[in-house]
């Protein structure tokens, strides 16, 4: 619609010109206010709001993680149930006869005397590591996977990438037996 003559207001009249000042000016005054409502509420020392059902399911988590760490028998807790290769539970009885040695937590590095579980040539992973100019870091125990036949459990265990090339980030199923404590 095109300005007349007739229309009271057109863009050139300063009654319009007023009222287009005035709406900035109080806009201006507005961002400028809550500009100020944020710099209070981003220096403030009050908590940050936690949604109440997140932080339950955080306790629970936590609850969950204490129980499963629990050692009441000397027997390292796990997120898995104690199962054999075959994928049958590990029975209570066993557990106690073939404790693991590491939990899930632990620190870990490579036992360099040992030979890789399956290697035919012996050459043990002090050799391997040096072969491929590989030092030997620290890497921790995520959980235990299943006991094998020989009464050794699989762990998986995550190493620097430097330590592990080619693995899925530096995870790593691998032989108790194949590890030492740090």
């Amino acid at each position: 619609m095109e300005a007349t003559a007739e229309s009271p207001e057109t863009t050139e009249s300063p009654a319009f010109e007023e009222t287009v000042l005035a709406l900035l000016a109080q806009v201006a005054d507005q961002v400028k206010s809550l500009g100020e409502r944020v710099e209070a509420v981003e220096h403030s020392n009050a908590p940050r709001f936690i949604d109440p059902r997140l932080d339950v399911q955080i306790q629970a988590q936590n609850r969950t993680r204490q129980a499963l760490t629990a050692d009441p028998d000397g027997i390292p807790r796990s997120q898995t149930l104690p199962i054999f290769s075959t994928g049958e539970l590990v029975p209570q009885v066993v557990m106690k006869q073939f404790r693991p040695k590491f939990a899930a937590g632990a620190l870990v590095m490579l036992n360099e005397a040992a030979v890789p579980f399956g290697r035919d040539d012996g050459q043990t992973w002090g050799e391997l590591l040096a072969a491929k100019n590989v030092p030997n870091g620290v890497g921790e125990v995520f959980d235990r996977m299943y006991l094998m036949d020989d009464g050794i459990w699989k762990v998986k265990v995550r190493f620097p990438r430097r330590t592990m090339p080619g693995t899925n980030d530096g995870m790593r199923v691998i032989r108790e037996s194949e590890l030492v404590a740090v």
